[in-house]
């Protein structure tokens, strides 16, 4: 590699710099935008004609209706609301935010009391709490997981704060009759093995986001009932998240150089062929924690690099790379063999792939290790940093963290994240609106209005890039 990298470097430094040039005047947008997405996000909260507690999806009643609450995107939300609880020191804003967080743990103790024939896989509910009765792909499996870890870091903040007695009150106790947490927890034990519809709500079958966000919300509540004196629960949660993991690796031994979101379909849509879904990335950012953390992960790469070439080759306003002297990234759909409003690149998607790129850049610089190039992330460094026939990387190479080419590989992915912030910026409306997706044709946005979960991904984006810098 020795020869290599002293050939390529000053090419390489020269290539980041034509990104990172024009990134400062992305700030100003940037924090503009934080704020307004964090101002739309609320509104969604609790909003009128709802019950208290309720996350709407969309103020969109119509083509689609979206005005429900999705147990998903309700935990989802929330997780950024507890977010945003601890770590402001304004106490007029502080008890704002624990308001709302106190109000989702009533609202969720109405849905877990609300009959549904599958139990706690119903994925969403009627602004009033009660669960939906239409048709529907059920059972989703991921919400009880994921509303189970955004309670589970309540609940350890509010610990840290002294407030026990409202925890085991409220949260977590032994009786899952009285526990919003065991009864989530107890459900995710007990169920994690069966088949179940995806988050896009449209094959049923054995799914790696699925399976990732419950193994995680095991682990950290068998943490939580250990801590508290369940013993006996917290060893059967990890026992049930190490065969969780069992499965989840099945999700990487399929043959491709990525890995294969749904498997093992069962029924729901037939269509859905190549394996590639952005919702494996999504599985890393809402499992990240003590116990997923590994965003260099080779086949995780690979993976966005395969489905970038994909919807690169699927939607025209990929073409357009410059808005005034913005370097546009890719903007990135569901998976490609989409079809729900046409097939389209979605902001949350988008997003998802910055903030991945975000958090990589800032564990290099936190937690600095050699780059192992393999076969199977080469192509998407070499697509990062735009090389390729004599300049490229090979599989075998070793980039040191001390190193100047690491440094241009940092860089690099925050440009990159940059790009598609500035991807975002082009479509968004001059309100600062966010919708669920954006037109593959001409960009404009469409489906849902002002999408909660489009917010909530913003926000967090927002986070990881200011770490990253």
């Amino acid at each position: 590699m020795g020869g290599t990298l002293n050939r390529i470097i000053l090419f390489l430094s020269i290539f980041v710099m034509s990104f990172t040039a024009t990134a400062n005047d992305l700030d100003k947008w940037a924090d503009s935008q934080y704020q307004i997405s964090v101002v739309k996000l609320l509104k969604n909260v609790s909003p009128d004609g709802a019950g208290k507690g309720a996350v709407i999806a969309s103020p969109s009643r119509r083509e689609p209706d979206y005005w429900f609450h999705w147990v998903r995107d309700g935990a989802l939300v929330m997780d950024v609301v507890l977010q945003m609880y601890k770590n402001n020191k304004q106490e007029t804003a502080r008890a704002y935010f624990l308001n709302h967080l106190l109000d989702f743990v009533k609202f969720t103790r109405i849905n877990q009391n609300s009959y549904s024939p599958v139990d706690l896989g119903e994925p969403k509910y009627f602004v009033d709490g009660r669960a939906y009765d239409g048709p529907w792909g059920r059972p989703q499996n991921d919400g009880p997981a994921l509303r189970a870890r955004t309670l589970i870091k309540f609940a350890e903040v509010l610990l840290s704060e002294g407030k026990t007695k409202y925890v085991r009150e409220h949260l977590y106790d032994n009786d899952p009759r009285k526990s919003v947490i065991k009864r989530d927890l107890e459900y995710v034990a007990h169920n994690w093995y069966l088949p179940s519809f995806d988050l896009w709500e449209e094959v049923k079958g054995q799914h790696f986001y699925t399976l990732m966000v419950q193994a995680v919300s095991l682990l950290e509540g068998a943490d939580l009932a250990i801590a508290l004196g369940d013993s006996g629960a917290g060893t059967f949660y990890r026992r049930q998240a190490e065969l969780i993991n069992q499965r989840i690796r099945e999700h990487y031994s399929t043959g491709n150089p990525f890995i294969v979101e749904n498997m093992h379909r069962v029924e729901g849509l037939n269509y859905k062929h190549s394996g590639l879904d952005t919702a494996t990335v999504l599985a890393f950012l809402h499992s990240s924690g003590r116990y997923v953390s590994n965003y260099a992960n080779s086949y995780l790469l690979s993976t966005i690099k395969n489905i970038e070439a994909q919807f690169d080759a699927i939607y025209p306003i990929n073409n357009v790379r410059k808005s005034g002297k913005h370097a546009l990234a890719s903007s990135f759909g569901r998976y490609p063999e989409d079809q729900y409003f046409g097939g389209n690149p979605w902001f949350l998607t988008s997003l998802a792939i910055a903030e991945h790129h975000y958090v990589l850049a800032t564990q290099m610089k936190h937690n600095p290790k050699d780059l192992l190039i393999d076969a199977v992330n080469r192509d998407f460094y070499n697509a990062l940093l735009g090389l390729n026939g004599n300049k490229s990387i090979q599989a075998g190479a070793r980039i040191d963290s001390r190193s100047q080419f690491y440094q241009v590989v940092r860089q690099a992915l925050k440009a990159k994240a940059d790009a598609i912030f500035a991807r975002v910026r082009h479509h968004a409306g001059r309100d600062g609106s966010l919708d669920e997706q954006l037109d593959r044709q001409t960009g404009y946005m469409l489906s849902a209005r002002d999408l909660t979960w489009s917010y909530a991904s913003y926000i967090t984006a927002y986070w990881m890039r200011n770490l990253a810098r």
